[in-house]
């Protein structure tokens, strides 16, 4: 499977190789294999790297395959372990935490209809951490839920301002000329626990909003 997860360049594409050493020459430009029109949604259960992803992912997977049969994957580690169970979807590369919180095929249904669900939605892998946490908090802001909504117009570091402030431009919809202007200030978490068998307590990176103007 070739995934490209970049805006406008979103496509899955299938393909067979004899030996897995021939996976090394095969091109990253999407320019072989089968382009598919599904989606894939991949959910961790990778239990050696924590076991919560597999406590709490596999009924995420059943869950899935009930409704959606073989487009659901059971992948390995997705990173964020805290948020078990973690799924991901492709080609656009949205990832979710906490799914098994709530109908996992919930989150599907709402990708579907190009909508996100805020509280499980935890960005897209393709665009930075900032322009990810700025669309967050104009999501949040304007109570637009749709994916099409908030696309990423240019980040920039704020000139003068404390170390870590970063400046992003969204646009509001597809159909519109307005500019949502994010400063999102990168932080430190409080000390926590990133996976269920942590013992030593550790700080992750987290975005503040400073601001949010429309114009």
């Amino acid at each position: 499977m070739f995934v490209d997860s970049r805006p406008g360049h979103e496509e899955v594409r299938w393909g067979e190789v004899d030996d897995p050493h021939e996976l090394l020459d095969v091109p990253l430009d999407g320019s072989t294999g089968i382009r598919s029109a599904q989606p894939i949604y991949c959910v961790c259960t990778h239990a050696k790297h924590d076991q919560c992803c597999a406590v709490r992912g596999r009924p995420v997977a059943l869950a899935l395959v009930e409704q959606f049969g073989d487009l659901v994957w059971e992948c390995s580690h997705l990173g964020g372990d805290r948020f078990a169970g973690t799924m991901a979807i492709f080609p656009e590369g949205l990832y979710f935490g906490r799914a098994d919180d709530v109908d996992a095929a919930q989150i599907v249904h709402d990708y579907r209809a190009g909508r996100v669900d805020e509280r499980f939605f935890r960005g897209r892998s393709s665009l930075s951490h900032a322009v990810q946490a700025a669309q967050h908090f104009a999501r949040t802001h304007f109570g637009d839920d749709r994916l099409s909504s908030f696309s990423p117009l240019g980040e920039r570091t704020v000139p003068g301002a404390l170390a870590g402030q970063i400046e992003v431009d969204l646009a509001t919809t597809p159909d519109s000329s307005g500019v949502v202007r994010v400063v999102v200030a990168e932080t430190l978490s409080e000390p926590l626990l990133s996976t269920c068998a942590a013992t030593r307590f550790g700080r992750v990176r987290e975005f503040e909003l400073v601001s949010l103007t429309f114009s």
